[in-house]
């Protein structure tokens, strides 16, 4: 095989352009599982808390506020009502929906941004 040569030839730049923009998509990405992880997580607090609502307001008032400042995406979760902290501390704690709740939010959004990584892994 002495005397062969190969060659490689970059005709474009595709690569580094694709690179410099990839941050901007994950971040996108981020946003959009952070939304949909709030929007789940709003959802299953108010299926599941695990206490009695009398009057059905401390159920309907559990809500999630999505935010993103910069490269900075979360969301909160909260009651609506006055008293939902002693519904989240009482007995220990034992009966919040929110630590739970925050939990699997966080595991959703890993999850999908694991996903998402994983298929450019497969690019």
């Amino acid at each position: 095989m002495a005397g062969r040569q190969a060659s490689f030839q970059w005709n474009s730049d595709n690569l580094t352009k694709n690179l410099k923009i990839l941050p901007s998509k994950l971040d996108r990405a981020l946003a959009a599982a952070v939304e949909y992880a709030a929007t789940r997580s709003e959802a299953s607090m108010r299926q599941n808390a695990p206490w009695t609502d009398r009057t059905s307001n401390a159920r309907n008032g559990l809500h999630t506020v999505p935010f993103h400042d910069g490269k900075n995406h979360g969301y909160h979760l909260a009651h609506g009502v006055p008293y939902g902290i002693w519904l989240e501390v009482r007995w220990d704690g034992r009966y919040g929906i929110i630590p739970q709740s925050v939990q699997e939010g966080g595991m959703m959004v890993m999850s999908l941004m694991t996903k998402l990584l994983a298929g450019l892994d497969s690019m």
